[in-house]
């Protein structure tokens, strides 16, 4: 509900100031992720259905406050995370791993890429290990090229900003 926004936004927003933060709680930290997952939450709506998220999904979660994933972050975001590791890359690893990837596995030439979708389990497993900054040894080329259309689409801003449209 709207008055439930409102209290949670504010909520939220006092959070981050840093006057709770203990030593052993960063609550600041956590209230950031919040405010943010929150905003995300308002542009696209809630996800459907009434399934309950698993252990894993809430691990996963909690993971990705300290350790922020590629998926759903902004282009920005992405180039920051890799500054570190790549800073001579001026495109993003995953863009150009995926894509060498797709090419080295003869994806020019199978029947279907980029419209036929890889494996679901194994796209997921792909992409916890790009995450992790790591390309796992592959053989079918549909998985890097499922898992680059789904980094693309889930950019928290579209490569072609939505005022150009």
């Amino acid at each position: 509900s709207s008055k439930f926004q409102i209290i949670l936004e504010h909520y939220i927003s006092i959070q981050t100031t840093g006057n709770t933060d203990t030593f052993e709680v960063p609550i600041s930290i956590y209230a950031k992720v919040c405010r943010k997952r929150l905003e995300k939450i308002l542009q696209t709506g809630p996800k459907r259905g009434l399934k309950k998220p698993t252990f894993e999904e809430i691990e996963l979660s909690k993971h990705t406050i300290h350790f922020p994933s590629m998926f759903g972050s902004t282009l920005e975001e992405v180039m920051a995370m890799q500054r570190t590791r790549f800073p001579e890359k001026r495109l993003p690893w995953i863009q150009t791993t995926l894509s060498e990837e797709v090419l080295k596995l003869n994806g020019a030439k199978t029947e279907g890429i980029f419209r036929v979708p890889g494996d679901l389990d194994s796209v997921n497993a792909l992409k916890v290990k790009c995450d992790q900054w790591q390309l796992p040894s592959l053989e079918d080329a549909h998985l890097p090229a499922s898992l680059l259309k789904l980094w693309y689409r889930e950019l928290a801003e579209p490569l072609i900003p939505t005022m150009f449209y």
